[in-house]
């Protein structure tokens, strides 16, 4: 209920609102275009689904990308390892946009074949592999501060770390 009233832009958090907000649209995006190419597979809507699975590959590097944006203002963390988070997260966006079209040209992340079933090409367990890979940097630099710091997980450090692991979970095993 807070979540959709901060979606609707009803609702605000005291920290960092509009940051959580881009994460909750990206994750709703993400979660929009599953249950739609569940859909458009039962259907056997071939051309839809191709298109549909392009929304689910972007949506899901965008909301993975708007959760370490948050995450790295919402822990405070400095404006260099901030900026070096957001250049790996513009890279792998930008990364992902090229092969989404490429994709258009040479099958290089998925194609179906002509009974409509889904095939993996040779890019995408790569594009999965870095996906993951920046989603471990938030649990990893939370580790590290509060390594560093000799401080105890704290609520807000335990409450990112823990999110971050299972999304980065998550994310693996849908590959």
């Amino acid at each position: 209920m807070i979540n959709f009233r901060l979606l609707a832009g009803h609702g605000a958090i005291v920290a960092h609102g509009s940051r959580y907000r881009g994460y909750l649209f990206g994750i709703l995006a993400y979660y929009m275009s599953d249950a739609l190419w569940g859909i458009l597979a039962g259907l056997n809507w071939t051309c839809a689904l191709y298109i549909d699975t392009i929304f689910f590959f972007l949506s899901l590097v965008v909301f993975v990308f708007m959760w370490s944006r948050f995450a790295c203002a919402y822990l405070r963390l400095s404006k260099f390892t901030s900026r070096l988070i957001a250049g790996f997260g513009y890279a792998l966006l930008l990364g992902n946009i090229i092969a989404i079209v490429a994709n258009i040209f040479n099958n290089c992340l998925f194609y179906f074949d002509a009974k409509g079933t889904y095939l993996l090409g040779p890019v995408r367990l790569h594009s999965f592999a870095c996906l993951v890979c920046y989603g471990s940097l938030i649990p990893l630099i939370v580790l590290f501060k509060v390594l560093a710091k000799r401080e105890p997980f704290n609520g807000r450090n335990l409450t990112v770390f823990v999110n971050s692991i299972t999304m980065t979970v998550a994310v693996a095993l849908c590959r």
